[in-house]
């Protein structure tokens, strides 16, 4: 009995590991670091560049000549306005033995809202936030299946810019315990 017992390889199947590598902004060669605080950066998210006219002067003080100081009405005109919402409600809808695809993961809105403009989707896209450790995470999921090799041969079937991103299946059942995580 024990010569008919085989085991397979099926790493390949699994998730791509997770990193928690960022770009920084503000940060010179020296080491130095710029600091805006919360409420410019909520501001700026808000469409409300207000509060950050009346607060660049407090920025340019603690600039120091090193650092590229943005120019506050240029940024405005490259801020990109979050205009997505989060399907948690309809990721918990869905049945949970079914599945989706990954195609992106994501610890900025800001990334998550350039993915979704620099791309274009035939079917359903839905954004969830988790954490993962301590750190809030974006998912970007695609489409729903009734079965993981479904979902397995939809990916081979997505343009290639989106399949170099490396999609993969995941099941609703983690989607929905991964959503549950977020407590805010």
């Amino acid at each position: 009995m024990p010569s008919q017992l085989e085991s397979t390889d099926d790493t390949a199947s699994l998730p791509p590991a997770v990193t928690s590598e960022t770009a920084s902004v503000g940060v010179a060669e020296s080491g130095e670091r710029v600091v805006i605080t919360s409420d410019v950066v909520d501001a700026l998210l808000d469409d409300n560049t207000s509060v950050a006219v009346a607060k660049a002067a407090e920025i340019q003080n603690v600039v120091t000549p090193k650092v590229e100081v943005v120019d506050v009405d240029n940024a405005q005109k490259l801020q990109t306005p979050i205009t997505f919402s989060f399907a948690r409600e309809e990721l918990n809808a869905l049945p949970a033995n079914h599945y989706t695809l990954q195609i992106a993961a994501m610890t900025e809105l800001k990334d998550v809202q350039l993915f979704l403009n620099q791309h274009t989707f035939d079917k359903p896209v839905r954004v969830y936030p988790t954490l993962r450790g301590d750190e809030k995470w974006y998912i970007v999921t695609y489409d729903v299946y009734p079965s993981i090799q479904t979902a397995r041969d939809a990916a081979e079937a997505l343009p290639e810019d989106i399949q170099s991103l490396g999609p993969w299946p995941k099941s609703l059942s983690q989607v929905q315990r991964e959503i549950t995580r977020w407590k805010e």
